[in-house]
């Protein structure tokens, strides 16, 4: 039986992964748009919506303070995550260490 059901993108989801410590999955989707979800509940904590075209993948980095996503478009964004996901802004200063 599956465990919980994420729903809020409004397309095909193309790719979904837990952050290291399981807490957090980062999905993302033909709808332009990355997603982070709280794991225990299911609900959408964050939406990254800087893309022109479909998300292909995003993953996080090793530290869960970074989540890279690429796209159709022909970009990759770094998005910088505080710990308590209150912001979610494109970094461009460093690459996170060790995107998987």
């Amino acid at each position: 039986d599956p465990i919980r059901l994420l729903k809020g993108h409004t397309n095909s989801v193309t790719s979904a992964m837990f952050n290291l410590s399981g807490d957090t999955i980062v999905t993302s989707s033909y709808d332009n748009t990355a997603k982070i979800w709280d794991t225990e509940t299911g609900e959408i904590i964050a939406t990254l919506a800087e893309h022109k075209a479909f998300v292909k993948s995003a993953a996080f980095n090793k530290a869960g303070n970074r989540v890279i996503t690429s796209s159709n478009d022909k970009t990759a964004i770094i998005w910088g995550i505080n710990q308590d996901f209150d912001y979610l802004d494109k970094d461009t200063d460093e690459l996170p260490c060790c995107i998987q």
